[in-house]
């Protein structure tokens, strides 16, 4: 039978049949059956990537620019996230970014081209643009991510 040729239901009647039909609570260890079969499927591997927790105090802060410290969270083949904690005045210079970068500011001011952004602001930079010096106002901290 070509698709053309299938017989095919009024969209009218085949709502009224999917509304009609009662919902199936799937059975209460559905989950851990499918999460079995997908550690089995895998080799035993992990289902999922492992998880990351960075404590507020762990890690370290290294020189990055004059006024200006690094903390790397992540550093993966796909994703690389930091914190930079900047003195006040201290400048990130013009740069350009081969990947997109998106920056949320969690303390302080800084000053981006014409615009200032506050803590709580985010900021986006796309692949290709190419960033003026950025100033900050007062002590900062950012948090970026970008890919690697």
């Amino acid at each position: 039978m070509t698709p053309a040729s299938r017989a095919t239901i009024d969209s009218p009647v085949e709502t009224a049949l999917l509304v009609a039909l009662a919902p199936v609570q799937p059975p209460p260890d559905a989950t851990a059956r499918i999460l079995r079969r997908r550690l089995a499927a895998t080799g035993g591997g992990p289902a999922v990537p492992a998880l990351v927790t960075i404590r507020g105090d762990a890690g370290t802060w290294d020189a990055y620019a004059p006024g200006i410290e690094r903390k790397v969270l992540l550093d993966q083949s796909d994703t690389f996230a930091f914190l930079l904690r900047l003195q006040a005045g201290a400048q990130i210079p013009a740069h350009g970014h081969d990947a997109h970068e998106e920056c949320l500011v969690l303390e302080g001011t800084v000053r981006i081209a014409d615009q200032t952004v506050w803590a709580g602001d985010f900021h986006f930079a796309p692949r290709g643009v190419r960033h003026t010096p950025i100033v900050a106002v007062t002590a900062a901290l950012l948090y970026l991510r970008t890919a690697a």
